[in-house]
């Protein structure tokens, strides 16, 4: 259950504040050159639940808005 979303800020941006938060968002492709800079690979299993994913999508929200201020 892999997806590449196209972010509006940079993915190794995401990554590092997901990661302070104490979640792994997934894998910034910005590694694959400037065309992938905000490419995040997320994969989502069945051992997510719905709540882990608001979570997540809440999270990725307020590292959006904050990169925006």
């Amino acid at each position: 259950h892999e997806q590449v979303f196209e972010l509006p800020v940079a993915a190794d941006a995401m990554v590092d504040a997901l990661v302070r938060e104490g979640v792994v968002p997934g894998l910034s492709l910005a590694f694959m050159g400037e065309r992938f800079a905000h490419s995040l690979l997320i994969n989502v299993t069945e051992t997510k639940t719905e709540e882990d994913i608001a979570n997540l999508v809440a999270l990725m929200q307020s590292v959006v808005k904050a990169e925006a201020a």
